[in-house]
């Protein structure tokens, strides 16, 4: 599965979308719920990031490759933040802000539009 937030104008902007190894896609309201990702990957394309963090017109080159997704109500949650946009860094980047491209969480939740993992 593959979750990332979709920005892309219309019905399911700043929505969290998951797509299933099928090609199923389904979008959920941050507002709504949160997610907890199991078994996850941080994926970016750097070289379509960078392009972006130049200047570039934004397209998709992020998301979380997970195996499962867990739908909840939405709760307070804690946890270290972890952040994506091309805009400020060309990768996934922690508190830190170093560099966390293809770093592997047994567990990342999602808090509205926060990215969380366990500290």
């Amino acid at each position: 599965m593959k979750v990332r937030f979709h920005l892309a104008k219309g019905q399911n902007f700043m929505k969290w979308q998951i797509t299933e190894d099928g090609g199923r896609k389904s979008y959920y309201d941050p507002r709504d719920v949160n997610l907890t990702l199991y078994n996850c990957v941080l994926c970016n394309r750097a070289k379509t990031a960078t392009t972006i963090y130049e200047g570039g017109n934004k397209t998709v080159c992020s998301w979380i490759k997970c195996e499962r997704v867990k739908i909840e109500p939405v709760t307070e949650m804690s946890g270290k933040c972890i952040f994506y946009n091309p805009r400020v860094k060309p990768h996934w980047f922690d508190e830190a802000g170093e560099n966390i491209d293809g770093e592997h969480y047994e567990t990342i939740k999602t808090n509205g539009k926060k990215v969380l993992v366990k500290v």
